[in-house]
């Protein structure tokens, strides 16, 4: 997100989805994700201390049945490439 990160401390100014990825790295779609719903799903990620996900997470099949349960997001498509990333809201 880059900036000034005071803008983006504790999930303000920020926005998540999850998105995936098809040929030649095109997006082929978003599902937004909400700030409680991220709450829930994040400790399912590997992130470190990026807790409000600047970054972007692959999701891996055992993320799925939680995903869906917490998202009710699509089914995923073999064909694409799924991550969960933030994004910022404010701009």
């Amino acid at each position: 997100m880059g900036g000034d990160a005071s803008r983006y401390s504790d999930g303000q100014n920020t926005g998540w989805h999850l998105i995936w990825f098809g040929p030649y790295e095109r997006v082929a779609g978003t599902f937004p994700v909400t700030r409680e719903q991220l709450l829930q799903i994040r400790h399912l990620f590997d992130c470190g201390d990026d807790e409000w996900f600047a970054f972007s997470y692959r999701v891996e099949p055992h993320h799925w049945p939680t995903l869906h349960r917490v998202l009710s997001c699509p089914q995923p498509a073999p064909q694409y490439d799924y991550f969960i990333e933030g994004y910022a809201a404010d701009r």
